[in-house]
């Protein structure tokens, strides 16, 4: 029972829903966009503010705010100016839409440098989406009160939805305690059901799946990988990280929003250095030193689909192990399977 093999069944079992619920759901989702622009246009403005003001941040404020809900979050923004100090640019982005419009300029003013030209555009682009992102909040919340109102056809819909729900419930059970393949042993039906719960747990960790274990838009990419893991997942670490973005960047872009290139960096080298990057996630054969050596020293010796690999670069392969270091921590703090795994090998 692999994560990946968890994430294809939450995905399927996500997939059914009704008419309500995908409404509620595409419009979360348009909600949540909205907040992801406002988040990165903010990250960049409290990043730069704090390096020229050498503020640091207060660990245990920022952990507070974050656990606040957003109209909390935002109260407390407007009463001291010296919250924006701790907080992270998504909670900051949160807290911005729950409040009252007149507000909410003398807070991103706050954070901003008047004199570049490119910070004042994105500050002129978090308040107007900031704008947009809450009527979509409103319109996510009329949606919820309508469908708390239950109409006949919308119990109707539950009802199928539910029985469907039910037996792909059941065919998990029967898969977990009995899978096709287990070894003897009268553990392993207790392992194989907690190693599901891990999994499940490990996946929400990492934020693959939502408060509900409703898989991310991201997670889908790590189920369609799914024979390729466990590189589907340092993939996915490699996509969401900010390396991709500076394997793929091609000029440096400054204050006055002007743009220099790169010394040396074409479109063509930075897709050749992708692709060796992806070649050594997915694909790779290991082979001894003695034969790369070889096969250096006689090239006519290589077939024509074999590929020596230069070692992957250490900023990349930090992050593609960061699934490991991430999983094994995991693992570690999961104390009732550490005791079955322990009980099964003694």
């Amino acid at each position: 029972m692999t994560s990946t093999y968890t994430l294809r069944m939450l995905v399927k079992h996500a997939s059914i829903r009704t008419q309500a619920e995908a409404d509620i759901m595409a419009q979360n989702k348009k909600y949540e966009g909205y907040v992801d622009q406002m988040d990165e246009n903010l990250r960049t403005l409290l990043s730069k503010w704090r390096d020229d003001k050498s503020i640091k941040m207060d660990d245990a404020m920022t952990s507070k705010l974050a656990n606040m809900d957003s109209q909390e979050r935002a109260e407390k923004v407007i009463a001291s100016r010296e919250n924006i100090k701790s907080i992270n640019s998504r909670d900051l982005a949160s807290a911005l839409v729950a409040m009252a419009e007149k507000d909410r300029a003398p807070i991103v003013k706050a954070v901003t440098d008047d004199r570049a030209a490119k910070q004042k555009v994105m500050m002129e682009q978090v308040l107007d989406v900031a704008k947009i992102a809450a009527a979509a909040k409103k319109k996510l919340q009329e949606l919820k009160e309508r469908n708390e109102q239950k109409t006949d056809l919308m119990i109707e819909d539950e009802k199928k939805v539910q029985a469907v729900r039910e037996f792909n419930a059941e065919a998990t059970r029967r898969l977990v305690n009995t899978p096709l393949f287990r070894p003897n042993g009268p553990l392993m039906g207790k392992m194989y059901a907690h190693s599901f719960r891990f999994c499940t747990e490990y996946l929400q960790r990492e934020g693959l799946l939502d408060s509900v274990a409703a898989p991310r838009d991201v997670a889908c990419i790590i189920a369609g990988l799914f024979n390729a893991e466990p590189a589907n997942f340092g993939a996915v670490n490699f996509i969401r990280s900010r390396v991709l973005e500076k394997v793929c960047q091609l000029y440096v872009e400054n204050s006055d929003g002007s743009r220099v290139p790169i010394p040396d960096r074409t479109e063509h080298s930075v897709m050749e250095r992708l692709i060796k990057i992806l070649c050594h996630i997915f694909g790779v054969v290991k082979v001894p030193a003695w034969q790369v050596q070889y096969l250096k020293d006689y090239p006519a010796k290589r077939g024509s689909s074999q590929v020596v690999l230069e070692p992957l670069e250490q900023e990349v392969g930090d992050v593609m192990n960061e699934h490991l270091r991430s999983v094994l921590d995991a693992a570690s703090r999961h104390e009732i399977l550490k005791r079955l795994i322990f009980s099964y090998f003694m």
